[in-house]
């Protein structure tokens, strides 16, 4: 039983994160231009992507799940923290964010129809806590699962996630402006400051 959720982990973590990497590579490098157009186009096309992304994947997977590194305790007592971690900070998050910031949506529309920045709550001490979450939740995930599919997928996380915080920021620099750049300056990315 516990070998059978670690290989569902292990597959989702396979069909699921790089679909999700290629879902904001399609809005954030190209927000300025999905914003002369209707939302609707930059979503549907960020989330075809994703599709097209995602099933080679999970034609492959039984093949990549197949490399099981074995079931190791002192992996899950590791894992344990990191996603009770992960769970707490994308809870803080999603109280702030609507379904549609979640998805994207204020990336791509029109100065008037867009959100302020946010600077509060979670936001207060790190510019990023989805993605902190997200890093979190991904390590907690291939720890437990161990399977090389899962590893291998966490490795490339980490500098896809790197380029779209990296991609973010400069959407964010364009939205906001000197509002940004002073938030910049004074809240870390990823990892919170000691008070």
């Amino acid at each position: 039983m516990l070998d059978t959720i670690r290989k569902i982990l292990a597959g989702a973590m396979l069909i699921g994160v790089p679909p999700a990497l290629a879902y904001w590579l399609v809005l954030h490098p190209w927000a300025s231009f999905w914003r002369r157009r209707r939302p609707a186009w930059a979503i549907g096309t960020a989330s075809a992507s994703m599709l097209i992304v995602a099933t080679p994947l999970a034609i492959l997977a039984p093949a990549w799940l197949a490399h099981d590194l074995g079931s190791q305790p002192l992996l899950w007592v590791l894992a344990t923290p990191l996603m009770i971690a992960s769970a707490w900070l994308d809870v803080r998050c999603r109280r702030q964010l609507s379904l549609g910031i979640l998805a994207g949506v204020a990336e791509v529309t029109e100065a008037e129809d867009r959100p302020r920045l946010l600077t509060q709550g979670a936001f207060a001490r790190i510019r990023h806590p989805r993605y902190a979450a997200a890093l979190l939740g991904l390590t907690a995930t291939a720890l437990f699962a161990n399977h090389i599919a899962s590893w291998i997928v966490w490795g490339l996380s980490l500098p896809g996630l790197w380029l779209i915080i990296a991609l973010e920021e400069h959407e964010l620099v364009q939205r906001f402006g000197a509002e940004y750049e002073r938030y910049r300056e004074r809240v870390p990315a990823l990892i919170p400051r000691r008070r």
